[in-house]
């Protein structure tokens, strides 16, 4: 990846997906500047963390009016606390995205920007979706990210920017602690295991989810960055292709916490909840053959390593530091 000494930019460096990529844009050799509510702890990378407020903070006043290249991942994460308050929820993310493509716009030289979006814009759609699927989002937190990327390519079309949206499908894995509570639903079982409770999940209907770990989603990220200039297309699906039941991950998540902790775990089904959305009871794979074709970007770590991998580390944090 060429220009080593280039500023690039990470909002919501602090989340799940975001520690990551900032460690590994660090490594790289970049300059990243990270934006962000709460400073998080990266191994072994020195960054600079500026206090960001959407819709009021301005990046000339930080001192970041060039930048080759930003990564925004910020966002509230949960389509049930978007639908307690839709206002809110599209001045943060919507209004605030725009206000910062609008600042980004003036620079002399066009950053590429990539968004982090969600598979789940094309709708409670079952079987395996593609980007030709039509966007048909069915909540506020889907109607906020097909807007931010509709935005986008409004401002790549005009070449005020250049870059992409990556449609995420359900992303696990990295540190707990930067997992939302209404997200992560891989890392969240995995920690209620590990307290001894039982893991439960909706009866009468498979759920096929497809799960991509956090490290293959910074890889697709940086595979974007890496091609920037070769890109045909400006949206794409991210996942693994691997349709899995949220039982059977679970019964992975039990077996694991068993070999690695001794502690036995129940896996039990429950009677669905009223008022969920029912983009929840969809049975889902991603094709990421767009991303393939175009990057040579590939899912590298299977589901089952995936947990393992999980339990291991999450085990090691609850271990006392000496």
């Amino acid at each position: 990846m060429e220009s080593s000494d280039m500023r690039v930019l990470v909002s919501g460096a602090s989340g799940q997906i975001g520690t990551r990529l900032v460690e590994r844009l660090h490594l790289l050799g970049f300059e990243v500047a990270c934006l962000t509510r709460d400073e998080a702890e990266v191994p072994g990378a020195i960054v600079r963390w500026f206090p960001w407020v959407w819709g009021s903070s301005r990046l000339m006043d930080l001192g970041l009016n060039d930048v080759g290249a930003v990564f925004h991942l910020a966002a509230q994460t949960s389509a049930y606390v978007a639908r307690n308050a839709p206002s809110t929820d599209a001045r943060e993310a919507v209004v605030g995205f725009v206000d910062l493509l609008e600042q980004l716009r003036s620079q002399q030289d066009p950053p590429f920007v990539v968004l982090a979006g969600a598979a789940t814009q094309v709708g409670a759609l079952s079987g395996r979706i593609t980007e030709g699927h039509q966007l048909s989002p069915t909540t506020f937190y889907d109607v906020a990210k097909t807007s931010q990327e509709l935005y986008l390519r409004q401002f790549i079309a005009e070449e005020w920017v250049n870059g992409c949206t990556l449609r995420l499908s359900n992303v696990y894995g990295g540190e707990a602690s930067h997992t939302s509570p209404h997200r992560g639903f891989v890392n969240r079982a995995v920690e209620e295991a590990l307290d001894g409770k039982a893991l439960h999940y909706f009866e009468g209907s498979e759920m096929l989810r497809d799960f991509v770990h956090v490290d293959d989603a910074v890889e697709a990220f940086l595979s974007v960055f890496r091609r920037r200039t070769a890109l045909r297309s400006s949206e794409f699906m991210v996942g693994t292709g691997i349709g899995t039941s949220i039982r059977s991950m679970l019964e992975m998540v039990a077996a694991s916490v068993s070999r690695n902790a001794g502690l036995g775990v129940e896996v039990l089904p429950v009677e669905t909840p009223s008022g969920i959305y029912p983009i929840e009871m969809r049975n889902v794979t991603v094709d990421h053959s767009l991303i393939t074709k175009e990057t040579g970007w590939r899912p590298r770590i299977t589901l089952p390593a995936g947990v393992e991998a999980c339990v291991r580390q999450a085990i090691a944090r609850r271990q006392p530091k000496s």
